[in-house]
C-alpha cells in the first residue's frame, strides 16, 4: 500500500479551503449582484401576484451554476446548502432554467468577468505561470439568421443554434481560471 507523503496539517488546510471557498464565493456574488442590479425585471403574474422568487436571488443562483459547472438539477440540490440571504423558498430546476434564459448574455459575461477579477485580486496574484486555451461550446439558445434559399430562389429567416467561443487563461501557480466569451 502506497503512503502519501504530505506535510503535516495538509488535510486540515485542504478541508478548510474546500468548505470556506464556496461560502466566500457565494458571499462575493451576492454583493456583486446587489451592487449591479440585473437588467431584466420579472413582471407580475396575470393575476397581479408578486413573484415567489426574487430576481436577484435567481441571478445569483444562475451565476453560481455557471461558475461551478453544474446542471439545472444539480443546482436545485445545491441551493439549500448555499445559505443565500433571501428568506424565500428554494426554486426547482425548471424555475432556474427559465431565469437563466431571461438573463442577457452581456450581463452574464460582465458578472463572470468581475468574479474572475475578484478571485485574482483576492489571491494576490501579480505574475507567474499562465496557460491559454480556447474551446467552442454549443448552447441551447437560438438566433434568427437570414440565408439564401436555392430551392425557393429567395432569402428566408432560419433559426440557428448559438455557438460560443471561450478563451481561457489559467493561472497555473494559483487555482484560478479566467474565461472570456467571444
Amino acid at each position: 500500500m502506497k503512503v502519501h507523503r504530505r506535510r503535516g496539517g495538509y488535510w486540515k488546510v485542504y478541508h478548510l479551503a474546500h468548505t470556506l471557498e464556496l461560502d466566500s464565493l457565494v458571499r462575493d456574488i451576492v454583493v456583486l449582484v446587489k451592487e449591479c442590479c440585473p437588467p431584466v425585471r420579472v413582471k407580475l403574474s396575470g393575476r397581479g401576484r408578486r413573484p415567489v422568487h426574487s430576481w436577484e436571488k435567481m441571478v445569483c443562483i444562475c451565476l453560481l451554476m455557471v461558475i461551478l459547472g453544474l446542471s439545472f438539477r444539480d443546482m436545485q440540490n445545491m441551493v439549500p446548502r448555499l445559505g443565500l440571504p433571501w428568506d424565500e423558498p428554494y426554486p426547482d430546476h425548471s424555475t432556474i432554467h427559465r431565469a437563466y434564459h431571461k438573463i442577457p448574455i452581456d450581463y452574464l459575461e460582465s458578472m463572470l468577468d468581475r468574479v474572475a477579477h475578484l478571485c485574482i485580486r483576492e489571491a494576490g496574484w501579480r505574475s507567474g505561470l499562465v496557460a491559454a486555451d480556447s474551446t467552442g461550446v454549443e448552447t441551447d439558445r437560438y438566433e434568427v439568421v437570414v440565408k439564401p434559399s436555392r430551392g425557393k430562389r429567395c432569402f428566408e429567416a432560419v433559426r440557428r443554434i448559438i455557438h460560443l467561443k471561450y478563451h481561457i487563461i489559467a493561472i497555473i501557480d494559483h487555482p484560478i481560471s479566467y474565461s472570456k466569451l467571444r
